[in-house]
């Protein structure tokens, strides 16, 4: 038995391991370095627009984003979002209410969160002993492939997961012994925040569904074999956490690739023959990033062509050799990127595969094990002089090529024109790039896009519906109409969507009845379609066929109960019908979910200051209500102002009555409203002499 070797002390002096004080100081300067890092290369960015999707998570989730009872629907809905995300949309929802509209800080989280998963990569690498820990972790910081997933605010769920998936690594580590073989901190306690830690990750993006794979690779690297008792039990729970989360993540997939444009299912072969293609691309992109884009060409798939399987055959032979030879941690490596990968090798439905099979926002987590093993072979280097020139190098290479990648967040117009120019048929980015030109109100421009679109793929479903709106933008109704039914064509199933924006423009062109049959085509189509439902209850109640319209209001509080709008309209009814305790409750219903509705305010407040029914009336509120409708359009709307006037008259103020009677008066004589300006004189005479006004009776 070899003796230790004794380690010699002055007198008087006592040698210790270092405290946690001392490991967490001697942790913070390099984990302050790569945050730093990180904001350094995305500086140009931070400031940056929405753009793409960006509007679907921070402006279409508008009810989702309201309040409690929107959070609640976020956590409790699955269907109410995108893909079932609630910790990355609770993050929005937060960004909602602390910044409204202010995109610099949602840019900022992403930038912070990668760079703290960054530093957690470091603090990872640094315990399992790996060779070059800091040169990876800096690598992962500033590599330019990581740009779409840390620039792009929708991407906030790849950065989230990553970081709590790597925080969910740490501290099965520190529970199961990996630092210290025989030697596991606190098991139990460890175990219940790695769990917790890995479910926020999954409920971030499903991309950490790869997680229990990673532990037990990760367990047979470090320890020779796979401890099935400290690893393998201790991610049974992670697996069955998954199980359900996939299902459901593929069935919202699927609903969104349903009649999915020029995508039709891959054969099995297929799907083989592109799982082999994809790593070899991803690498290269990882090893050598230029000509990035947001959305790459996609290659066709010839499975009788020989040369197309070499991708596949060099994988097993690549697997096979590292075995043979007992190349652990290269294997280690290889089996960490490739199952981060699998989810989007072909073998499953995910809706971004429509337009591409590859996407850089795809090798985010991949590239961790990329990174890896590049900080090996740098390490690996003997000349510590030269070790350090080539890391400095590639950290400042990959460094300036992400601050340019970077800087085409900044604006819709350099991101787009980016994505255009680095595809050969740039087809779905000049449609994507409409659709935020039609945003901005630059109407002609994609109307040009979209052209130029059409004839790459003519028969682009989605590209026809823009070019619509663009058609109908510009006054060009008949041209708008003729796209839509070839949109209609070639896709007649699935595409209620498209029978909407016709009932729009129909809806635009004075033709009523063709509009109901177009919205009832929508809805037929899909049932939950709220806005179809909204857009018939109002066709139908202008066209006094009230009982038809309370019907698909009543639909739209079934789709979404409490909806500000709905119950508005249940109100207007009611209010219609002379049933005006029923409105009021609605009108006040409404209020409490939207209290910012104008029509809302001033209904409620006419009913609260003339109903005949005493128990009705409270003039109080009626001004409270009345004066939020008049400060809301800036005095400049007469009827709110007549509606002010008889509120304070209710409330017993008639000197206010009859001078903001005046007020309105002035005004809808100036808007040449003459029959308005008569309807405020004679409240205004009821007023002078000391008289409220009361509705009559029907």
């Amino acid at each position: 038995m070899r003796r230790k070797k004794k380690t010699k002390s002055k007198p008087g002096t006592t040698i210790s391991p270092p405290t946690t004080a001392s490991r967490s100081r001697s942790h913070r300067l390099p984990c302050i370095t790569l945050i730093a890092l990180a904001v350094l290369v995305y500086l140009p960015c931070l400031n940056g627009p929405m753009l793409w999707d960006d509007t679907d998570w921070f402006k279409a989730m508008d009810l989702n984003l309201r309040g409690i009872a929107g959070l609640w629907r976020l956590w409790t809905v699955p269907d109410s979002i995108q893909q079932y995300y609630p910790v990355t949309a609770t993050s929005f929802w937060a960004d909602r209410h602390f910044w409204g509209g202010w995109t610099l800080p949602p840019h900022l989280e992403n930038v912070l969160l990668h760079g703290g998963s960054s530093a957690l990569f470091w603090l990872l690498l640094t315990r399992l002993r790996a060779g070059g820990a800091w040169i990876a972790a800096a690598l992962f910081a500033v590599h330019p492939v990581m740009a779409e997933s840390v620039a792009w605010m929708t991407e906030r769920k790849n950065v989230l997961c990553t970081f709590f998936a790597l925080a969910a690594l740490l501290a099965h580590g520190a529970g199961s012994g990996w630092w210290e073989p025989g030697l596991a901190r606190r098991p139990r306690v460890a175990w219940v925040l790695a769990f917790t830690l890995f479910v926020f990750a999954l409920l971030a993006k499903i991309s950490a569904a790869v997680l229990p794979g990673v532990v037990l690779v990760i367990g047979w690297w470090r320890h020779g074999h796979v401890r099935w008792r400290a690893d393998g039990l201790r991610v049974l729970p992670w697996a069955a956490a998954v199980v359900p989360l996939v299902l459901l993540t593929s069935r919202l997939e699927q609903a969104q690739i349903t009649g999915g444009d020029f995508a039709p299912p891959l054969a099995f072969l297929e799907k083989v023959l592109l799982a082999g293609q994809l790593p070899w691309f991803y690498l290269g992109k990882l090893a050598w990033p230029r000509d990035l884009c947001v959305l790459y060409d996609k290659w066709p798939l010839q499975i009788g062509a020989w040369w197309q399987w070499a991708g596949g055959g060099a994988l097993i032979l690549a697997l096979a050799l590292m075995l043979w030879r007992g190349w652990r941690g290269v294997t280690a490596l290889t089996l960490l990127f490739l199952g981060a990968l699998f989810p989007v090798l072909g073998f499953f439905d995910v809706n971004g595969m429509k337009y591409a099979w590859a996407a850089d926002r795809w090798a985010y987590l991949p590239a961790m094990a990329f990174c890896a093993g590049a900080g090996e072979l740098l390490h690996r280097i003997r000349s510590g002089q030269v070790r350090r020139g080539m890391s400095l190098a590639v950290l400042l290479a990959c460094g300036w090529l992400c601050f340019h990648q970077a800087a085409l967040y900044a604006g819709v117009d350099q991101f787009w024109q980016a994505a255009i120019a680095g595809s050969r048929a740039p087809w779905k980015a000049r449609n994507d790039y409409s659709s935020q030109l039609l945003d901005e109100n630059r109407a002609e421009e994609a109307r040009s896009q979209l052209e130029a679109a059409l004839k790459i793929q003519p028969d682009y479903v989605a590209a026809h519906v823009n070019l619509a709106s663009a058609l109908a933008s510009l006054g060009r109704q008949n041209e708008a109409l003729e796209h839509l039914d070839r949109a209609l064509a070639l896709r007649p199933e699935n595409n209620a969507a498209t029978w909407y924006n016709k009932a729009v423009i129909l809806d635009r062109m004075g033709r009523t009845a063709e509009t109901e049959a177009a919205l009832r085509s929508a809805i037929k189509q899909n049932p939950d379609f709220f806005a179809a439902h909204n857009d018939l209850g109002n066709l139908l109640l202008l066209a006094g066929r009230q009982d038809e319209a309370m019907e698909q209001f009543q639909t739209l509080q079934r789709l979404r109960p409490g909806n500000a709008n709905a119950l508005t309209s249940i109100g207007n009814i009611h209010f219609l019908n002379g049933r005006l305790d029923l409105a009021l409750a609605s009108f006040l219903a409404s209020l409490r979910e939207d209290p910012g509705m104008v029509s809302t305010l001033t209904n409620t407040a006419w009913i609260l200051s003339t109903a005949g029914d005493d128990k009705l009336r409270d003039g109080q509120a009626a001004v409270a209500h009345a004066l939020r409708a008049a400060e809301l359009t800036k005095r400049q709307d007469a009827s709110v102002l007549q509606v002010l006037a008889t509120a304070h008259a209710e409330a017993g103020d008639f000197d206010h009555a009859v001078a903001v009677s005046g007020e309105a008066l002035e005004l809808a004589r100036s808007q040449g409203n003459e029959s308005l300006a008569a309807s405020i004189i004679a409240n205004q005479r009821l007023f002078e002499k000391r008289q409220p006004y009361r509705t009559p009776a029907r």
